[in-house]
């Protein structure tokens, strides 16, 4: 199935949101019994809200409208709309069917993941690993380092390879296994793809502290407690 394809391809299960809230009738019930019951007699999702950086939103879609159907597919819950967004992957383009005040109205949305984006999530783990959080590095400064690429180290954690390895808060990446990296996504992938693809699950990294010299350090990822 789809979980066990996305496990294989990108390490991560590619969870697609819609960026919607909807009332949870068990809590509601406790609060206004009226309200619970006229939510129950609903044929479809309610928008009570959205998300962060919503997709839903983003198309056109408004809090009190009701989810009637995905790519005209009937919902009649919130558990079959999670059903059918479970086949889809963040970045697909789905159409969601509404009513709104007695009438139909139809929106493409541009799904995304949790993070609000559209990218596919790459593993987790792999990265997690490293223990490090990542800053993009302004074109002015890269100038005045001198350097084509690069990203900052932002902060480590004690118990992740980097701090292992000796690196930490303001080392400069400029490269991982001779790639030159922007991002952090460009780390994570990889990252992701040497965890997934090569027998030795080793990456360099060429960097250095901005008044030192450059460095290249070889870290394994097999001994991320793993």
């Amino acid at each position: 199935g789809k979980v066990a394809a996305d496990l294989k391809q990108y390490g991560a299960v590619q969870r697609a949101v819609l960026g919607i809230q909807a009332p949870n009738i068990d809590v509601v019930r406790r609060q206004d019994p009226e309200r619970a019951r006229e939510l129950s007699q609903i044929v479809g999702v309610l928008v009570e809200d959205f998300g962060d950086r919503s997709a839903a939103k983003a198309a056109g879609l408004e809090k009190g409208d009701i989810i009637k159907a995905i790519n005209n597919v009937h919902i009649r819950n919130f558990a079959e709309l999670q059903d059918q967004l479970s086949r889809y992957r963040p970045g697909d383009k789905v159409k969601v069917t509404v009513e709104r005040n007695g009438k139909e109205h139809s929106y493409t949305v541009e799904l995304k993941n949790d993070a609000g984006n559209t990218e596919i999530q790459r593993s987790a783990d792999s990265m997690s690993v490293l223990g490090a959080t990542f800053n993009e590095i302004p074109a002015a400064r890269k100038r005045q380092l001198g350097i084509n690429s690069g990203v900052e180290v932002a902060s480590v954690t004690s118990n992740g390879l980097f701090r292992k390895e000796g690196i930490n808060k303001g080392f400069i990446i400029m490269r991982v296994n001779n790639t030159p990296v922007n991002s952090e996504s460009d780390i994570a992938n990889i990252v992701s793809n040497v965890s997934r693809t090569s027998q030795d699950k080793v990456i360099l990294i060429a960097g250095f502290y901005p008044n030192g010299r450059t460095q290249y350090i070889a870290i394994d990822l097999s001994q991320g407690g793993k």
